[in-house]
């Protein structure tokens, strides 16, 4: 798909989309895609993998971030979303995922999407941030003790 889809802006609008996928290995060879990507002009397009581009790129330079397939891991979604929301970022982000539909039923994009928006739902509930609670040494010294009996 990836690919394809560089294919598809080359044929309609003839930029060229480098992949960072699995494939480009090493971070000075990512480094390089996205420093010539950053330094065009006018319209420019990269094709990610979430997991490939997830870590450790800051791409600026980019404010549209389409999700063209979904991962069954809302962070994983979320952190490559987030390399577009970086210090120096100068214009608004523009997050979209593409959730196939059909008029004879629910599809499996749109199951997705749902369970997508439940577990993210359901880590803002649930899940307390560094340094929003404590806890006493003594009531931790009472939980192992507790484990161990």
């Amino acid at each position: 798909i990836q690919r394809w889809i560089a294919q598809e802006i080359l044929d309609r609008y003839g930029v060229v989309a480098p992949i960072i996928n699995g494939d480009v290995t090493g971070s000075i060879a990512r480094m390089e895609v996205i420093r010539r990507f950053a330094e065009r002009h006018g319209f420019a397009a990269l094709v990610l993998a979430p997991r490939a581009a997830g870590l450790g790129l800051n791409i600026t330079a980019a404010n549209h971030v389409i999700h063209y397939m979904r991962e069954w891991n809302p962070a994983v979604e979320q952190q490559a979303t987030d390399r577009a929301y970086r210090i120096g970022q100068e214009r608004p982000v523009f997050v979209y995922t593409i959730t196939a539909r059909s008029d004879r039923g629910t599809t499996v994009e749109q199951c997705l999407a749902e369970l997508l928006d439940r577990k993210r739902d359901l880590s803002r509930r649930f899940v307390v941030p560094m340094g929003a609670f404590s806890v006493e040494a003594s009531e931790l010294a009472a939980e192992i003790d507790q484990l161990d009996q």
